[in-house]
């Protein structure tokens, strides 16, 4: 199972959370469109200071209602706004106006019916905080959604789109008033004054086509298109008359400078609407930072588990060649199987859960700004999702230390298998005697069940500077030596020896690149030449050849030998107490049964 199945899986299947409706999506933030400000009628409120405007969001009336220069796409709109239903149809027009998080939604919806209805609409869907209504040729969706912000806002998402099939009628009396166009240029133009530079790139030169670019802006702007234009002014009275609606019965966030935060006829606290959707937007939020994680530690397990695999299909052929059975990786158990040391807190203290019970309580005890009512309810979602992170991060954790200690026994056991064949297995006990009779001559005094050959792979002679040889040898890895083999030249006869060099596994081995261009007599084709091994001595360089298994490999396999020994050579000094005979214990594993002999490994 992914990531995704697992890290949400309980065995009772009704528990289970739908995933598919989080998605990590990678789209533009919402700043990157540009939009301009709705005439709100209450927007020419001063606050205090241009700094108290900017840095709190119930003065800084400029950004309560703005309509985008070209409307988003679905994509887009997913990103910037949570709880968001859309169809495949083309939106002509989008804006939103900034609600208040103390009124009702079922308030905010008759609001937008009314005015519907003032412009002789005909309603074809209200569901909860949606409502669609068709006027003529474009239609009308309302939305009552959240900002994916940091103050996640609450806001009436407004778009006009096209309709396939006509409904109702537009009221279209007043359209005349409003160009769109020269609007937004205007307000552009104030915006940036004295910046001729700015001005003259965005967005006179983009509603400005240019040649041959005339059915990509039409597409991308609907007013500049004949089929859509006049579409595009006449809902304009549409728009008008929803935010003038708004404004008159205190449901837009700018009325909050008159009509006070929690103030009757509003709600002393949050609407539960609003709340849910907090709710789910902070868990959404959680989801994607728990998946990230999630995915981090898999990856780690993963990894092992991959140098773990190529470990084993190296020693495959010697347990092959010494006719011994490997022992068995034990099966790795789902996540699941381990325990959730989590009780939800919605179920506890339903609906919420006791945090922000308590937080919707003090606000409607207490004096609170509107929006230090809703980062504190925010806070309190954010505290009980953070334990519920922690508590499927803890079960995932488990997971993974377990799969890898599975991991650090099997390589182990592998190991421990094949330096203890040695006078049980004839084929290994030969090739150990074989081993060890060629390296004394070069003064190799190790233990005989450490001379058991776990990888023989041919090399080549190279070196990064002089490039590749026609020298052919051979490398044998033991559990503590590696032995290389340059077999004498029979065309020479009596003047050509053949050489052996012996290394130790704690010897510093490097890899090393060969340059892409052509160097020395071995060429692969499309300039990739193999890597090579380099082993130092102290510091000085000793050998350099390139292996047939692959240097990164090579290296990698000795690396985790030289770990199971040292793990080995522990375990051995955990069973032996001080001062008992080595020799007593090895003719007891001598006369082990196998089965026995193999359980005696992975305990």
């Amino acid at each position: 199972n992914s990531v995704e199945d697992e890290i949400f899986s309980t065995p009772d299947a009704k528990s289970k959370v739908r995933l598919a409706d989080y998605g990590i999506k990678t789209y533009p933030a919402d700043h990157e469109l540009p939009t301009i400000p709705l005439p709100l009628s209450r927007s020419d409120y001063q606050p205090s200071s241009q700094t108290d405007s900017k840095l709190d969001p119930d003065t800084n009336l400029e950004s309560m209602g703005r309509e985008y220069i070209f409307p988003p796409p679905n994509p887009h709109l997913d990103q910037f706004f949570h709880h968001i239903t859309l169809y495949n149809e083309k939106s002509l027009r989008a804006c939103y106006v900034t609600i208040r998080p103390d009124i009702l939604c079922g308030a905010v919806m008759d609001a937008v019916t009314h005015a519907v209805d003032c412009c002789h609409g005909e309603l074809m869907k209200r569901q909860g905080g949606h409502l669609r209504a068709g006027l003529g040729d474009i239609g009308v969706d309302a939305q009552l959604c959240t900002r994916r912000t940091r103050e996640c806002e609450r806001v009436l998402v407004v778009r006009i789109i096209l309709l396939e099939e006509p409904d109702g009628s537009l009221d279209d009396s007043e359209a005349e008033e409003e160009d769109w166009i020269v609007e937004a240029t205007n307000y552009w133009l104030a915006e940036k004054k004295g910046d001729e530079k700015t001005a003259n790139i965005w967005p006179l030169k983009m509603l400005s086509p240019k040649k041959g670019q005339d059915k990509e802006r039409n597409n991308l702007f609907p007013c500049l298109s004949d089929d859509y234009a006049q579409l595009v002014k006449k809902s304009w009275k549409m728009i008008v008359d929803i935010i003038q609606e708004l404004e008159t019965r205190d449901l837009a966030y700018c009325t909050i400078t008159t009509a006070p935060f929690g103030a009757f006829p509003s709600l002393p606290t949050l609407d539960a609407h609003y709340v849910a959707q907090l709710r789910h937007l902070s868990r959404e939020n959680m989801i994607t930072s728990l998946l990230k994680t999630a995915r981090d530690l898999e990856s780690f397990a993963l990894e092992n588990e991959h140098k773990c695999n190529n470990l084993t299909k190296l020693l495959h052929v010697a347990f092959n060649s010494y006719d011994i059975e490997p022992p068995i990786l034990p099966e790795k158990k789902p996540l699941s199987a381990y325990p959730l040391k989590y009780d939800p807190p919605d179920e506890l203290h339903p609906p919420w859960g006791k945090r922000v019970q308590s937080a919707l309580e003090k606000i409607s005890n207490s004096s609170f700004k509107a929006s230090d009512a809703v980062r504190l309810v925010n806070s309190a979602f954010q505290r009980q999702d953070d334990e519920e992170m922690t508590a499927r991060l803890s079960r995932k954790n488990s997971q993974v230390m377990e799969r890898l200690h599975q991991v650090q026994e099997y390589k182990r056991g592998l190991l421990a298998t094949l330096r203890l064949a040695y006078g049980r297995f004839p084929r290994a006990t030969r090739a150990a005697k074989e081993f060890l009779s060629i390296t004394k001559r070069i003064n190799n005094t190790a233990d005989v069940r450490d001379c058991i050959p776990l990888l023989t792979t041919s090399v080549l002679l190279a070196t990064p500077k002089s490039g590749y040889t026609n020298t052919t040898a051979t490398c044998v890895v033991t559990s503590d030596q590696i032995f290389i083999n340059i077999p004498s030249i029979p065309l020479l006869g009596f003047l050509s020896h053949a050489k052996h060099f012996l290394f130790s596994t704690h010897d510093d081995i490097q890899v090393w690149e060969m340059d892409k261009k052509f160097h020395g007599r071995l060429y692969i084709g499309d300039g990739m030449n193999p890597d090579g091994v380099r082993i130092c001595v102290n510091g000085e360089e000793r050998m350099s050849f390139v292996p047939e298994v692959g240097a990164k490999r090579f290296k990698l396999f000795v690396e985790m030998v030289l770990e199971g020994t040292k793990s080995c050579d522990k375990e051995d000094g955990d069973v032996f107490e001080e001062g008992e005979d080595v020799a007593t214990f090895k003719s007891q594993v001598n006369t082990m049964p196998m089965d026995d002999f193999s359980l005696a490994l992975m305990m």
